[in-house]
């Protein structure tokens, strides 16, 4: 019978050996790349037609390759995510995040294996899949390059010189040459997020982990050469990944000062996205698509209950990401924040309490912190200490290590680090709109005229009429104004608008199917199958056959039955004279 230990084991080998394959997978897929960019560029060297630009777009290129290939450095493993181990501990502050007894449970039993691993795992597929695209865009050059030699060949006969004046047609090379380096920038921001980093050894640290958002680290190492890009540090022996923030990091003397931010540093770029109402949408999908638009990377401990939630429609305005997944956090009553391997972890608080190593040095839970000359830096936000929910937590390491433990934080790291534009969208004012389409059930997509909320614009946002019953066609350009309901984004509506009679069609009122009349419209009188007749009065001078002239006097008969005698028979009109005085159109 296999134990539980022998079952992570196992769970630990076969996920060892995914990352094995997909390693050797990135680095033949690396290999071939840089083979036929170099034989592509040697060969067309060799012909004395080739124009120095294309040679430099090609050395690019090979440029471009060896810099994925040295930021990989692709070895054991991939990402900058814990290994999964058997035994590994499962609490909280092991972990760095507040974690309920259940879900350590699981993580014990190894139905979740590893801080950030499944997230590495994505990352290394991203890379492979550019690189196989990257792979095909060099085929697409070299498939132009052949048709230029050839029909440079023809030009420059048998010396293989052209005449001056001369001019080639390099126009499909260049094309297909740039979309081989937009590939390569693809796989070189899939190499940065794949990548482990470069080790970093602080002599001092101060780390500041927020409840919600982002940590920040200011570091004091050794000034050996600039630090830029990913990195990694360990203060004591919890490992930490994050990004260098190079306007605020520099050399003092021989030692550099360099602040990093959690993970790529991506929170603060700017997302948009709409999600319409006739599907709905799960809160995952919108995680997940906010962090791969900034460049970030979802956890694997984030609460699955949470990502499971669905929304009957979500719209992000453009805003940094950090602000689009503090807005949906507070929408489904979730939490988010960074953790210590660099990937974004979102979830319902569960507060755990917990007990970090080391000695209270100061303590005035009045004014709502506390300090501990602690063993280890451990210690996360998100617990319960002393009864205490912490909201910010400070390690400063150095000769000794202090932490400082805050119930109340001064927000987002992020918030005091950068000065990039914040779109904070008021949810409680109309915003004009002009209307895209209008679809079968109603509904409409909007395209609003406000450029942070303009996005990529809503869908399915149903018309609220002001009358239960009415209804509508509104045609491409039509002007409205779009509110929100209680002032919340995922329940959009139209309520008003900017009147325009060939735009905007009233098709029926109370559901009815039968058109409306006004007072003085057309109607015709005495129902079905009533005929009118008018009979000539004899008289001298009558025109023949009884025929009915102006100013001729008639006999006027109802009848449902037609006329015997020399007659016309005529339809009868009237018009309405009434109707409900207060209603008018």
């Amino acid at each position: 019978m296999t134990t539980a230990a022998e079952a992570i084991q196992q769970k630990v080998n076969e996920a060892n050996d995914k990352i094995a394959d997909l390693t050797d997978g990135i680095n033949r897929g690396l290999e071939s790349l840089n083979a036929k960019l170099q034989v592509t560029y040697t060969e067309q060297k060799k012909l004395k037609w080739t124009p120095p630009s294309l040679l430099r777009s090609l050395q690019a290129a090979i440029d471009s390759s060896a810099l994925i290939g040295a930021t990989v450095k692709f070895k054991a493993s991939l990402g900058a995510g814990t290994r999964p181990r058997a035994g590994q501990k499962t609490d909280a502050l092991t972990l760095g995040i507040g974690l309920s007894a259940k879900a350590q449970a699981k993580i014990a039993l190894g139905l979740s294996i590893g801080v950030g691993f499944s997230a590495s795992a994505a990352i290394g597929l991203k890379l492979a899949a550019s690189l196989k695209a990257a792979l095909s865009k060099t085929n697409d050059v070299n498939r132009y390059l052949l048709a230029f030699n050839a029909a440079a060949r023809l030009k420059a006969g048998a010396k293989g010189t052209l005449a001056p004046g001369i001019k080639l047609d390099l126009g499909p090379v260049n094309k297909s040459l740039r979309a081989l380096n937009d590939e390569l920038s693809t796989c070189q921001r899939h190499a940065d997020a794949a990548s482990q980093g470069q080790r970093l050894d602080p002599i001092t640290a101060e780390l500041r982990q927020p409840r919600v958002g982002a940590w920040f680290c200011d570091i004091e190492a050794d000034a050996i050469a600039k630090t830029t890009g990913k990195v990694r540090f360990k203060l004591d022996d919890l490992e930490f990944v994050a990004t260098v923030l190079d306007a605020n990091s520099g050399t003092d003397g021989n030692r550099s000062k360099i602040r990093v931010v959690a993970g790529n540093g991506n929170l603060t770029k700017t997302v948009s996205r709409s999600y319409s109402a006739s599907t709905g949408v799960k809160v995952s999908v919108v995680v997940r698509d906010i962090l791969k638009d900034c460049g970030e990377h979802l956890s694997d401990l984030s609460d699955a209950d949470t990502l499971d939630v669905s929304l009957a429609r979500w719209h992000i305005p453009e805003s940094t990401a950090q602000t689009a997944l503090t807005r949906l956090a507070e929408q489904t009553g979730a939490s988010w924040r960074v953790l210590r391997d660099g990937t974004v972890w979102f979830g319902t608080e569960t507060w755990p309490e917990v007990e970090p190593s080391g000695e209270i040095t100061q303590q005035n839970w009045q004014e709502g912190h506390v300090e501990l000359a602690s063993e280890t830096p451990d210690m996360v936000p998100g617990t319960v200490f002393q009864g205490q929910k912490i909201e910010q937590v400070t390690h400063r390491y150095g000769v000794s290590l202090r932490t400082e433990i805050r119930t109340s934080s001064a927000g987002s790291a992020f918030a005091g680090l950068f000065k990039s534009r914040q779109h904070e969208i008021d949810y409680s004012r109309e915003y004009p709109c002009k209307v895209v389409t209008q679809h079968a059930d109603g509904t409409l997509q909007l395209l609003p005229d406000d450029a942070v909320m303009r996005s990529a614009g809503l869908d399915h946002v149903p018309i609220r009429y002001g009358i239960p019953g009415l209804k509508a066609t509104i045609a491409s350009g039509a002007r409205c104004h779009l509110s929100f309901a209680a002032g919340d984004p995922s329940r959009p509506f139209v309520g008003s608008w900017e009147y325009d009679p060939e735009k905007v069609v009233l098709n029926s009122i109370l559901d009815g199917a039968q058109s409306l009349a006004r007072v003085g419209d057309l109607i015709t009188a005495g129902g079905p199958g009533l005929i009118c007749t008018l009979m000539p009065v004899t008289l001298v001078g009558a025109p023949p056959n009884n025929a009915i002239a102006a100013g001729m006097p008639c006999m006027i008969s109802f009848s449902a039955l037609p006329a015997t005698t020399p007659a016309q028979q005529v339809p009868l009109y009237g018009a309405i004279s009434t109707g409900i005085p207060k209603f008018q159109g």
